[in-house]
């Protein structure tokens, strides 16, 4: 009788195992990367000479803070409500300056980039990748003559990511490849003039 009390306790103890394997099998875990999503939008793309010649400011910059909910906003349609462009103000300290037809030599910039979280979720324009904080990037700024501010100029396109002695713009090589091969990086040459 014993014995047969023990079996069924082993065969409950297995259907309870079989049941919480089964549960964690087929429920679905939140991931620890937040959601993402891109927004149709196509940046106009531009040449290492077009970008020198079209930028206001080109510095050499570092990120200096995360891309949040508070520092993000939507621009939403009037006729149809739906979300036409993301973006964000991001904080970045300056490394040094190519030009800088501003004049104004600050050691801080706050930029726009083309992406922002809303309702926990990053919304990239057009498949833009974001600033990281914490790393250098040579960025040409336009400025928006209503507003003041700088942005980004297309996108991708007017971002260099540098990491250490390596200087990449996976989307659009070229563009590093400018930098890297122009006065721009080994001269600090003010391109404006």
């Amino acid at each position: 009788m014993k014995r047969m009390k023990n079996k069924w306790a082993w065969i409950c103890l297995a259907v309870v195992c079989l049941i919480i394997v089964i549960y964690f099998v087929t429920t679905e875990r939140p991931s620890s990367e937040p959601e993402t999503m891109t927004i149709d939008y196509e940046f106009h793309h531009l040449t290492y000479n077009e970008l020198k010649e079209e930028a206001d400011v080109i510095a050499r910059v570092k990120a200096e803070d995360e891309l949040t909910e508070e520092s993000s906003f939507e621009i939403v349609s009037r006729n149809s409500g739906d979300t036409v462009g993301v973006f964000a103000e991001r904080k970045c300290s300056v490394i040094e300056y190519y030009k800088d037809e501003t004049g104004e030599n600050l050691k801080e910039l706050t930029i726009i980039e083309p992406a922002g979280v809303i309702d926990g979720v990053i919304n990239h324009m057009g498949g833009y990748m974001c600033l990281d904080k914490g790393v250098e990037y040579v960025l040409f700024l336009d400025i928006d003559r209503t507003t003041g501010n700088k942005y980004i100029i297309s996108g991708n396109n007017g971002m260099v990511r540098i990491e250490g002695s390596n200087w990449e713009n996976p989307e659009f090589p070229e563009i590093a490849e400018g930098i890297t091969g122009d006065s721009l990086k080994t001269d600090n040459v003010n391109l404006g003039k």
